[in-house]
């Protein structure tokens, strides 16, 4: 009797060391402060939006964890986490960037803090939609966007590339707003065929856009891609400004 008491001690011993184990092993999710914050402008009050944040690891065992929007009266609280792993931990800074979704909300001037330190991060001027339509045009359904140097001292050319829906749909311009930190495309698509044949409903074409860009926002900016879909492609962008 005292042999299977001392059998299933053990047993229950070894289950919670197992259990203790592999609870060191997971990462644990750390609250950690935005450094700064890349604000699209043009929303209204049915766009679902969002923001750019950007900030610092202070090794390399810190990875991009989920965040938290709670919005206060007049503020709007972003709460970043990241996961940090244990282990061998290089002593470095390691540069995060996450896109925040902040949903739909009414249209207001609201000042948007960081739920971490307090800090002011931005403002969000959302105003009021004119319309029920999601968006004021017709976009094309980007996928990838990116901003290149080209050789021989051309200078950057965006490119934008995705699939049409069928082949009724096709690219009409792409529109370039600059702002301080913020350049966000517009690419305006339009119905050619309506309604599309059976055979064009199949068809799903890729497009390629190449578009010389003659001026663009200084030093660290947020590429802003508008898409069909009601989500924008967005990338931190870093070059030198086009002459």
């Amino acid at each position: 009797m005292q042999f299977k008491n001392f059998l299933v001690l053990a047993l229950l011993f070894l289950a919670a060391a197992g259990i203790a184990a592999e609870e060191d092993e997971l990462p644990t999710l750390v609250s950690v402060p935005i450094k700064r914050m890349f604000i699209p402008t043009g929303f209204d009050s049915n766009d679902q939006i969002q923001v750019v944040v950007t900030g610092e690891f202070t090794d390399s065992c810190y990875k991009p964890g989920p965040h938290r929007v709670k919005r206060e009266g007049n503020e709007v609280v972003v709460s970043q986490f990241a996961y940090h792993y244990k282990g061998l931990c290089l002593d470095m800074i390691v540069p995060y960037s996450q896109v925040i979704d902040v949903g739909i909300i009414r249209a207001n001037d609201y000042a948007v803090v960081d739920g971490k330190t307090g800090n002011r991060l931005g403002a969000l001027n959302i105003s009021k939609a004119k319309t029920a339509s999601v968006d004021d045009f017709l976009y094309a359904p980007v996928n990838q966007a990116m901003i290149l140097e080209e050789r021989g001292g051309a200078g950057p050319v965006l490119y934008l590339t995705g699939n049409f829906p069928n082949k009724s749909m096709r690219l009409k311009e792409v529109r370039i707003l600059n702002y301080d930190d913020v350049m966000v495309v517009q690419p305006i698509a339009e119905i050619v065929i309506d309604p599309p044949s059976p055979a064009d409903e199949l068809v799903r074409p890729r497009f390629e856009v190449k578009q010389k860009l003659t001026k663009i926002p200084k030093g660290m900016f947020l590429l802003h891609v508008r898409s069909l879909n009601g989500k924008a492609v967005n990338k931190i962008e870093e070059l030198s400004e086009a002459k």
